[in-house]
């Protein structure tokens, strides 16, 4: 860490000899990086922790980039492009690890003949990666829910999760409906208690839905997009109606049986939650839930990984196991 900040095309024609060149921890940005390139003797550029956006030379670029191992980890590059590599004509391994990468190509490292090894942060760049890399973390994990082209992995878990997300929102809001018309002072207590709950599974059916449209928008695409929605405010809302669902109708179930235990325990006793109790415990909960939840799930709105309430998981379900505070 030499707080390097510049370089000048003098200072790297020196470099006559030199094999390898490592210049981490320094302040060196896009143009810095261009001009290293041009160092034709250089096989090894260590250049982690730097200013580093744009790693992807464009078309006036004409020159042949002989660098063999690229170690480019902790930077700040976010995007990858259509033959992003086509210079690095004799590049073999690339780390790309601790880069905020959002977007990139399908065809982005089509164009290295001879690439072997790619590392990176990002989670299904692998299954872009093509034919000639033989070593390329992190591997997309077979058992989640997700896989290399869509957010749903098999055709039954699509419909199933379809037919449970309209049944659930569909059924929820006939029983508001029926509850709220056929009240009675006796059944009230009861009834607010339902329609409460009603309304809290109906908020995991919208999640349900959203999650079912969100896999045909990105159908085929998943590895491309995945930062891109997992930064988006809809997966944000998804991850906010799951999480307040959840918490929100554990508490209702508590009160329901609290109701319940006071009418078979002391049946005839005026041990018993009056309305207004109900009606405040309820207003409460929700209040509680909307907080507790809400406020994680604002900031993650297009935060990275490591910043988000549902951390890299494609269905946005809360769980960053990563980042302490949302443990």
């Amino acid at each position: 860490n030499n707080r390097i900040g510049s370089l000048t095309i003098e200072a790297i024609s020196t470099w006559v000899s030199a094999t390898k060149v490592d210049l981490s921890s320094n302040f060196l940005g896009n143009n810095e990086f261009r001009l290293l390139m041009r160092a034709s003797s250089v096989e090894i550029y260590v250049l982690n922790r730097n200013k580093i956006s744009d790693i992807c030379l464009r078309n006036d670029f004409i020159q042949q980039i002989t660098v063999k191992r690229l170690f480019i980890a902790g930077n700040n590059i976010y995007s990858l492009k259509k033959y992003c590599f086509r210079s690095y004509v004799a590049l073999v391994e690339i780390f790309l690890n601790d880069n905020p990468l959002i977007e990139f190509h399908r065809q982005t490292f089509s164009a290295i003949p001879i690439i072997r090894v790619l590392y990176s942060s990002r989670d299904y760049l692998c299954c872009l990666a093509p034919s000639p890399i033989v070593n390329c973390q992190p591997l997309p994990d077979q058992f989640t829910l997700s896989t290399c082209d869509n957010i749903l992995s098999h055709n039954v878990l699509r419909i199933f999760i379809w037919l449970i997300g309209i049944l659930s929102t569909v059924c929820n809001i006939l029983s508001i409906i029926w509850h709220a018309k056929n009240t009675t002072k006796e059944t009230r207590i009861v009834t607010v208690l339902l329609i409460n709950l009603s309304v809290g599974d109906l908020i995991m059916g919208l999640y349900l839905i959203i999650i079912t449209f969100a896999n045909i928008y990105y159908a085929g695409t998943l590895a491309e997009y995945l930062e891109i929605w997992l930064r988006s405010p809809i997966c944000s809302i998804a991850t906010l109606f799951i999480s307040t669902s959840g918490l929100i109708s554990t508490i209702i179930l508590f009160f329901i049986t609290l109701d319940r235990f006071l009418h078979l325990v002391f049946p005839f006793s005026d041990y018993r939650l009056s309305y207004a109790t109900i009606v405040t415990a309820m207003v409460i909960s929700w209040i509680l839930c909307l907080g507790y939840v809400g406020l994680p799930v604002i900031f993650s709105i297009n935060q990275p990984n490591q910043l988000r309430l549902h951390g890299s998981n494609s269905v946005c379900l809360p769980g960053n196991l990563v980042n302490t505070y949302f443990l």
